[in-house]
């Protein structure tokens, strides 16, 4: 069973465990494992820069008043910025890292002359691996328990439920991603590290630690895809992908969003698998 829960309302429901985490997808973990003993309310909004976004006034009255708090946990832009604040503003909130226990991988850096290269900085999104997820709903699920015990035998209800759909999703993402020659995908943000080292896939990205490409780093992306036949470059829908377009129109390929952020994680996931593997 899937809990879908509307918009969060301006003020708290009284009698639910408040949560508050910094993503949509978090968010989705947290509703599916509370069902309706918890009320969530995500910082970074459905389509929101993550790297610009700053807290709202009312976001920041809810966070006063909070229980828990759920971090991605990995010095995410947003993360790094506000979440000290946010702590200060209710020393009693519990802090959760979901990303407590998952092997961090470093970003991948800038695709350049033929080769990657890894930047010394980790790659902070953890949540679009299905095997992560799993380890982050147990955490969430470790956590409401202990901030709840009168609904400990709930949440472990709920997320034996959420493993086991996530774990019928990692066998339907392989038989999507099972066909495929060329493993590797073109992407302008570096968002799907972990979805790309859990399915064997080589993430290629086009923009260069934050920034457009040059116009000869863009000629050899350009030369590159071609000789590997690609015709699909994928983009966020929170960034810039002007970029992206020029490579597809030289490429005679097309431009595909798939979100990283997306609240509807299962679906989210699924769709990226058959948008990869050309479905």
């Amino acid at each position: 069973m899937i809990f879908l829960f509307g918009a969060p309302n301006l003020l708290w429901s009284a009698g639910r465990i408040k949560v508050v985490t910094t993503i949509q997808p978090l968010a989705f973990f947290v509703e599916q494992i509370g069902g309706p003993y918890v009320q969530v309310e995500a910082m970074i909004p459905p389509g929101a820069n993550p790297h610009t976004y700053e807290s709202t006034p009312g976001q920041m009255v809810k966070l006063s008043q909070a229980q828990m708090y759920v971090e991605i946990g990995t010095a995410f832009a947003f993360e790094k910025n506000w979440v000290p604040k946010l702590a200060s503003l209710n020393k009693n909130m519990r802090i959760v890292n979901a990303s407590d226990g998952i092997s961090l991988i470093p970003m991948t850096e800038h695709h350049h002359d033929n080769d990657h290269h890894e930047q010394g900085e980790v790659d902070p999104h953890t949540w679009v691996s299905v095997g992560n997820a799993m380890m982050m709903a147990r955490t969430i699920e470790k956590n409401l328990c202990e901030l709840d015990p009168g609904h400990e035998s709930v949440y472990q209800a709920n997320a034996v439920n959420l493993l086991k759909q996530l774990g019928d999703l990692d066998k339907e993402i392989q038989q999507i991603l099972a066909p495929l020659q060329q493993r590797a995908f073109y992407t302008y943000h570096p968002s799907w590290g972990y979805f790309a080292a859990e399915y064997h896939l080589d993430q290629v990205v086009i923009e260069n630690q934050g920034k457009e490409p040059t116009a000869r780093e863009l000629q050899h992306v350009i030369e590159e895809a071609k000789a590997k036949g690609i015709k699909t470059i994928f983009v966020s829908p929170e960034f810039n992908s002007k970029s992206a377009l020029v490579i597809a129109k030289e490429i005679g390929g097309q431009v595909v969003s798939i979100e990283h952020l997306n609240k509807d994680f299962l679906n989210n996931l699924r769709d990226a698998a058959k948008a990869i593997a050309g479905q």
